[in-house]
């Protein structure tokens, strides 16, 4: 049994470099011990940024390639950090010294529970929630197995926090670790050995833990939502939409090039079925990279009600950890770029799921 923690929220406003430069060192500071990615970057006591260490990365085979010793530092350094920015919200006066700036960021921190395991699931919110665009990422949920997935979470906040001018149409809502005792075990599942991407079922949540971070959600609504994930034995990027996306994903996924990168069908034709070694007829490919399924219980599944367009993002395990990071990172930005093109809105939040006309249906 899950214990709820109070919504503790630790919000800040009015930043300029050098206080931003304070935050900057949150996420940062997680990589000392777990992170490396050409956008993640840690300070020293010189204050200057510098390139992580790829040497970090000297995983074994079943650690997906973040160490087991660098996920436990991560997730004591996310607790950490929460309790420091706690501190400095409850005081004014490193703020007071910066309330010339014109720079305006705002930047909250919650912590939605504590799980009985003593780890916590935190959400992020960057940008102003009165902002024309709204985007909603998750990750972790299959930690343990797609440890990747927290990482680049991790890496966007940092990136978003240093460059919130980029998107500063935009307002970010992430929770980066939904399983944090999986991604400390090397899991999918969490303590309880449940899957916890199969529990949204239509009629109730089947998980304590994800009731409330489904509840911490109420009364939202987000034009984009993505769920972040690996597939582990795979060697290209490919998007899972729950419903036709106006084309929005073929068109963020362009961006990546080189068609080795984007998952195929076997004929190369379109719409057709994705090799799937036990499943022939798992994934069907509307484009190159872009899948639809109906997956029951899923995340996505869920958020699809609450976002006008809703997706599972599959990174290839096979790719090195910074060509992981650093294109998923990409891939994130592309899909919020063409985003904008879209009428807000466009069919409704949570409208119901189309369905793919007649001769858009994979052969049976």
């Amino acid at each position: 049994m899950e214990t709820m923690a109070n919504m503790t929220t630790i919000s800040t406003t009015k930043i300029i470099k050098k206080i931003a430069g304070y935050f900057i060192i949150f996420p940062l500071s997680l990589s000392l011990g777990a992170l490396a990615s050409a956008h993640l970057v840690t300070t020293h006591d010189s204050g200057e940024l510098t390139c992580d260490d790829p040497s970090l990365y000297t995983a074994q085979k079943d650690e997906r390639g973040v160490p087991f010793n660098h996920r436990k530092q991560l997730l004591t350094d996310l607790d950490q950090k929460f309790e420091e920015f706690r501190h400095l919200n409850e005081s004014p006066s490193p703020l007071s010294q910066f309330e010339s700036s014109n720079e305006n960021l705002n930047y909250n921190i919650k912590k939605v529970i504590t799980i009985n395991s003593g780890y916590s699931i935190y959400r992020y919110e960057i940008g102003q929630p009165k902002a024309p665009w709204k985007v909603l990422i998750t990750s972790g949920i299959h930690a343990g197995t797609e440890p990747h997935s927290v990482v680049v979470a991790l890496n966007l906040i940092n990136d978003l926090i240093k460059n919130h001018k980029k998107f500063s149409d935009v307002y970010f809502v992430i929770y980066p670790n939904l399983n944090p005792w999986g991604f400390l075990h090397g899991t999918r599942e969490n303590e309880e050995h449940i899957d916890l991407n199969r529990v949204f079922k239509r009629e109730k949540i089947e998980s304590d833990s994800m009731q409330i971070v489904a509840n911490s959600l109420h009364d939202e609504s987000f034009n984009l939502a993505m769920d972040l994930h690996g597939g582990i034995g795979r060697k290209t990027f490919f998007a899972i939409r729950s419903k036709d996306d106006q084309g929005l994903s073929e068109r963020a996924m362009q961006f990546l090039g080189e068609s080795q990168l984007l998952l195929e069908s076997t004929s190369k034709q379109y719409p057709d079925y994705a090799h799937h070694a036990k499943f022939s007829k798992r994934y069907c490919l509307v484009a190159p990279g872009v899948s639809e399924t109906k997956t029951p219980g899923t995340l996505k599944s869920h958020v699809s009600q609450i976002s006008d367009f809703a997706y599972t993002m599959e990174y290839p395990g096979k790719l090195t950890p910074l060509e992981i990071q650093s294109k998923f990172q990409d891939l994130i930005y592309s899909y919020i770029e063409k985003l904008r093109f879209i009428p807000s809105n466009p069919k409704g939040i949570g409208a119901s799921t189309v369905e793919l006309e007649s001769n858009r249906e994979c052969p049976d």
